[in-house]
């Protein structure tokens, strides 16, 4: 049963760490029987790159995305006796044009499945630094209120025009935000319609573990968001967003376990490669057309829940 969709190399990533192969191997050490492989998507324009990316261009960002594609996929083969492996993508969302390139992607490598993430507001990143934060905040209206705002209009507009399978690390603009920041009724409503759009779709919102690597009570999204989307009707899956091999299922123990519990979560959802959903004739009807059922009602007994944190 244990899984996770959401994850990254130093391979092919900037701000990651250790190879493919090597984020492979850590999955099945950890005892994981599903693995989703989620590069970034490459950006288009120079100004989208972000300061580690100074010898990048947007074509070496295509070269590589290329190139993991094709590693991945080897290392699906090479590693299918062990668990599966999805090949899929986290998608940026910094203008509305990138639409038709996530598109464009998904249809030529044939992805399993898109994480849709929303990482800049206004073309500022939110969650890199707290100067490129202020920026965003600035471009949003100068306040707190506002660029919370304006970041789930941003993911709002994501929603529409890609309808992910997995929804990125939904309220990621608590990342660098003052801890004490409170939401207004104006962001509340922005959560609600969000949720109310994923859930018309289908869409599956990730559990994210990685906020408690930054020292957060709860992972993304937070349980009152969670509330709000169990309301609307939406869906979970897990995610550990690793960026290393030691990060690889981190938290996805008694921590998880005794999270999804506080939320009554008592049901998430893995995906199937889209092979196999072709197989089964269904492909094409959505991401729960994909969507694999995991009932939690026996993790209390499976020691991957119960061990202690890697």
């Amino acid at each position: 049963m244990p899984f996770t969709l959401h994850t990254h190399s130093g391979q092919f990533c900037h701000h990651a760490h250790g190879t493919l192969e090597e984020l492979v191997q850590a999955a099945v050490a950890a005892g994981l029987r599903t693995l989703g492989l989620s590069e970034h998507m490459p950006r288009q324009r120079v100004q989208d790159l972000y300061p580690e990316e100074a010898n990048a261009t947007p074509d070496s960002l295509h070269a590589r995305f290329d190139a993991y594609v094709h590693e991945a996929r080897r290392l699906r083969d090479k590693y299918a006796n062990q668990l599966r492996i999805l090949v899929g993508m986290e998608t940026e969302y910094i203008y509305a044009e990138q639409a038709t390139k996530v598109q464009a992607l998904r249809a030529r490598y044939s992805l399993d499945y898109v994480v849709g993430s929303v990482h800049h507001v206004h073309g500022h990143p939110i969650d890199f630094d707290a100067a490129m934060l202020a920026e965003a905040q600035t471009a949003s209206g100068g306040t707190a209120e506002t660029l919370v705002c304006a970041y789930f209009d941003a993911q709002r507009d994501m929603l529409h025009a890609l309808r992910p399978e997995v929804v990125g690390h939904f309220d990621l603009i608590r990342r660098l935000m003052p801890r004490d920041t409170e939401w207004t009724e104006a962001v509340w409503q922005r959560v609600r319609e969000n949720a109310t759009i994923i859930a018309s779709y289908g869409g599956l919102v990730e559990i994210n573990t990685a906020a408690w690597k930054y020292g957060f009570a709860d992972p993304y999204p937070q349980q009152a968001v969670i509330k709000i989307l169990k309301a609307a009707g939406c869906r979970f899956t897990l995610s550990d967003d690793a960026h290393s091999p030691e990060q690889v299922a981190a938290f996805h123990n008694v921590r998880l376990r005794d999270y999804l519990a506080r939320c009554n979560i008592d049901t998430v959802y893995a995906l199937e490669p889209v092979d196999v959903a072709s197989a089964n004739g269904s492909a094409a009807d959505g991401p729960f057309a994909k969507a694999q059922v995991v009932a939690l009602d026996g993790i209390h007994h499976e020691s991957f829940w119960t061990q202690a944190a890697r």
